[in-house]
């Protein structure tokens, strides 16, 4: 059977490769801007809900930068109207003096205000020529391998379908020729000062004079790069299961030892990505393997790969810990069920019967919790030493890091208790009697 390569054709097989479940309601959100792109992309699923079921929405975001975008809003609305489509229109702020600039700015918050918006699928319009320019710009930016994928078709993580990547710009053209639709023109689109626009209207014309099947086969590659950044991710997904010990922050460092270096580098990338961080340069990534391998015995490596988190070792495992400053803080325990902490961390205050410590035995008759300041001496148990709470955090095996966090419970200067390792002897309850145990929650740290 010949394959159909009109345009509805290409988004019905798109639509049925990546969409369509049978007998289930689904839901189209169309990312309508009032293009060229977006309007045919608009009319070809209309013809498309004809002969599948599913309901079909539109969402124009507003950006207010074009005098015009008023009335683009009003088109838009009236094709929708036209087509018994639901229309929903959503306006953004930009900030002129924004990190990100005019363009990053506008795309990150039509995202999120389009993600916001949508009940279902959410749709755009790109096609291989917006692939081909977003190559070239991650190829500029020396990206790697996830950025050089550039787009997917489906991307089933954020339900984002973009059925019309493989299609070339001319058939989107001779489909709003044949339907005589209406359509806006963003002025904007010819202003250079934009990286896209610069690519668009100044070196990819020049490229297809020497090359005419240039967007053809920049896309022909990028296919190959994303099937490679695939098989790259199943490689570290598994490495990672093998690695992977407590959570996420923590990996085994015997894989430095086992694995090649590009593999480390490869499951470096993923374990930060699992982690939301944002990617540091190759650099830090080849340096953070390259003092991991040449480290000595235990000694402990610091690596700052954000500004908020560094990568840090401890004896056999690697870890993602948050960058904080050391923060002296004291605190007065006035009959709480809990304490918030400076760290964003909570201490609990449990009363039960037969554990924990008896406040009757308080002689300054007022608890403090505050962190350790050194030379603090502890003594659970009746009938063995009292040890300096430094050797006993030592002997502990907690990273070094969380040491400076424990918060201690004080009666003037003598340690009362400490969660996770009970209570000193001289302020212990006796079987029959209440006491208050501690419990300590770091999950906010």
């Amino acid at each position: 059977m010949k394959e159909d390569v009109s345009l509805l054709g290409i988004v019905e097989q798109s639509f049925k490769r990546f969409v369509y479940q049978e007998n289930k309601k689904i839901t189209i959100d169309l990312a309508l801007s009032g293009g060229q792109d977006s309007m045919a992309l608009l009319f070809t699923l209309k013809e498309l809900s004809n002969t599948y079921t599913f309901t079909l929405r539109a969402i124009h975001v507003n950006h207010g930068i074009s005098p015009n975008a008023d009335d683009w809003l009003k088109i838009c609305q009236a094709q929708c109207q036209k087509l018994e489509i639901e229309f929903i229109s959503s306006k953004i702020s930009l900030d002129e003096n924004h990190l990100l600039g005019t363009e990053g700015q506008a795309r990150k918050l039509r995202y999120a205000s389009l993600h916001s918006l949508k009940k279902g699928i959410l749709v755009t319009a790109h096609h291989q020529q917006d692939q081909a320019e977003t190559f070239f710009l991650q190829f500029l930016r020396g990206s790697g391998l996830r950025g050089l994928s550039s787009m997917q078709e489906f991307d089933a993580s954020r339900l984002l379908w973009r059925p019309l990547l493989t299609v070339n710009q001319d058939l989107i053209k001779d489909y709003l020729s044949q339907k005589n639709i209406v359509h806006v023109d963003d002025e904007s689109n010819s202003d250079d000062k934009y990286d896209r626009n610069f690519l668009r209207n100044n070196i990819f014309p020049e490229l297809q004079k020497r090359f005419p099947q240039a967007i053809k086969t920049i896309n022909r590659s990028v296919d190959l790069i994303a099937e490679g950044f695939r098989l790259n991710q199943i490689l570290a997904e598994k490495d990672f299961h093998q690695y992977l010990t407590g959570d996420n922050n923590l990996l085994k460092l015997a894989a430095f030892e086992e694995i090649e270096r590009e593999r480390l580098h490869n499951l470096l990338r993923w374990w930060l990505n699992i982690n939301d961080l944002q990617m540091p340069s190759q650099k830090i990534i080849s340096e953070v393997v390259r003092q991991v391998l040449s480290k000595k015995n235990d000694a402990l490596i610091k690596i700052k790969i954000t500004e908020l988190v560094s990568i840090r070792t401890y004896q056999k495992h690697l870890y993602l810990v948050k960058t904080s400053a050391d923060e002296n803080f004291e605190i007065t325990w006035s009959g709480e069920q809990f304490i918030s902490l400076p760290d964003m961390s909570t201490l609990y205050f449990n009363k039960q019967k037969g554990q924990g410590f008896n406040f009757k035995k308080i002689s300054s008759k007022k608890l403090v919790v505050r962190s350790r300041l050194g030379g603090e001496k502890f003594k659970p148990i009746y009938n063995q030493p009292t040890r300096t709470l430094k050797s006993l955090l030592q002997d502990s095996k907690i990273p070094p890091w969380e040491r400076a966090k424990i918060p201690l419970v004080m009666d003037a200067n003598k340690v009362v208790a400490i969660p996770g390792f009970g209570v000193d002897f001289d302020y212990q309850v006796s079987t029959n009697e209440f006491g208050y145990s501690l419990s300590w929650d770091k999950s906010t740290t």
